[in-house]
């Protein structure tokens, strides 16, 4: 069967924070993105960039090293 949406090509990562307010499912992550990393996150939630900035840090660089 074809799929009319196409994947994601690009190696993606996805930081889950436990506090947010939409978590989308892995499974439809998985589906629709080249997925590479999936990680929850220890804290956070909607503004987890701004709550919790060197954890994602350390998790952005995370994701890069693991590409190289």
């Amino acid at each position: 069967s074809h799929d009319l949406t196409p994947q994601v090509q690009v190696p993606t990562g996805i930081a889950v924070f436990p506090k947010d307010i939409y978590k989308m499912p892995r499974a439809y992550c998985e589906q629709m993105f080249n997925l590479k990393r999936w990680m929850v996150m220890p804290e956070g939630g909607h503004f987890g960039s701004m709550e919790e900035p060197e954890l994602l840090v350390a998790e952005i660089r995370a994701f890069f090293r693991e590409l190289r």
